[in-house]
């Protein structure tokens, strides 16, 4: 398989010149591939940062404690959702965003403001401008949070109940952030990999005078896709040990493997 292929050429540095005339497109494939395997560290990273913020309930509902008192009675956590006999509809405003407790077709809600609503079976988020996402149940309740209690709190309790409260909603969402950021780091990166290649491959160009034979553009591609592979692998390992040093690694990895191959190994391979 070509993929294994490339890769034993990644390993083989004099060699590296000498790969020529192999399709473009596969070898971008394989450098998708090697920058996802440089990525992963930031992916488990993002699985085990679960909780982190995408600043839309946390710190709506924290910056000020709301002075909510009438919570329909009821509770929630991530095994029975939200179980109440007075969700009927009641909502909650802070700032520009509203709190409505079981949605209730009669009532008329702000539309100008962003809404999240509480379903029995999961919650509910929609923007001011229709777009709405729905949670993962209430996976964010593992603690089970009763409404009474929000009602009845005081001072440094009420606190702490409502920033358990708010990062509960949140983290309910998590599945949908660790997917966008995920996808987001992927995106990111494979696109200024690839930038950086090209634009490595233009300066790789200036080593032509000299040399009465000498590689392609596109077969400079490909030399420095193959010679990513040993920085993605260094990449990864140090990633998961120190994960905001990766991209550093990788970039000095492959600037030197570049350098050793054509001030050593050029004049024999491509002349």
């Amino acid at each position: 398989m070509f993929l294994v292929r490339y890769f034993r050429y990644g390993f083989n540095i004099p060699k590296l010149l000498t790969h020529r005339g192999e399709s473009l497109l596969k070898t971008v494939i394989y450098y998708l591939l090697l920058v996802s395997f440089m990525n992963f560290p930031l992916t488990i990273l993002g699985y085990q940062n679960e909780q982190q913020t995408i600043n839309f309930i946390r710190e709506n509902m924290t910056t000020e404690t709301p002075d909510w008192t009438t919570l329909p009675q009821g509770s929630m956590n991530s095994l029975t959702g939200f179980t109440s006999s007075h969700a009927d509809g009641r909502y909650f405003e802070i700032d520009n965003y509203i709190y409505i407790f079981g949605y209730n077709e009669n009532i008329d809600y702000p539309t100008e403001k962003n809404q999240i609503i509480f379903y029995e079976t999961h919650i509910r988020y929609i923007d001011t401008n229709g777009s709405f996402l729905d949670s993962d149940g209430y996976y964010g309740f593992k603690t089970t949070i009763n409404l009474n209690e929000l009602n009845f709190s005081i001072g440094e309790e009420r606190d702490l109940l409502f920033q358990t409260f708010a990062q509960s909603i949140e983290s309910s969402f998590s599945t949908y952030i660790i997917l966008f950021v995920t996808l987001r780091n992927q995106l990111f990166q494979f696109i200024a990999s690839i930038l950086f290649v090209l634009l490595l491959s233009g300066i790789i160009q200036i080593y032509r005078f000299g040399f009465a034979k000498f590689l392609t553009y596109k077969d400079s591609i490909n030399f420095l896709i193959f010679a990513s592979t040993i920085p993605a692998v260094l990449s990864m390992i140090l990633g998961l040990i120190l994960p905001g040093f990766a991209s550093v690694v990788f970039n000095l990895a492959l600037g030197l493997i570049v350098m050793i191959t054509l001030l050593f190994f050029a004049r024999k391979t491509v002349e």
